[in-house]
């Protein structure tokens, strides 16, 4: 599958929405799967020393305030 047959195809999964497919995951779960994951990474745990897990941390740490309040605005609204 070419990579503009697979972009094409992403962008369809992403336009329709989990309602339509099953194995889709919404972008609810995507973001609590990210804060989760850099939750857990945050932690003293000897992961933190692994230059991929910090590039991660250091990337992830202004978003994950931003998202750690998207996600109790609006699980809170629901």
């Amino acid at each position: 599958m070419s990579a503009k047959v697979r972009l094409k195809r992403l962008e369809q999964l992403v336009l329709d929405g989990p309602q339509r497919h099953d194995s889709v995951l919404s972008v609810e779960t995507l973001l609590d799967l990210l804060v989760g994951v850099y939750a857990e990474c945050s932690r003293d745990s000897p992961l933190r020393r692994d230059r991929y897990v910090s590039d991660f941390l250091e990337w992830g740490e202004d978003g994950a305030d931003a998202v750690w309040f998207y996600i109790l605005v609006f699980k809170l609204m629901a």
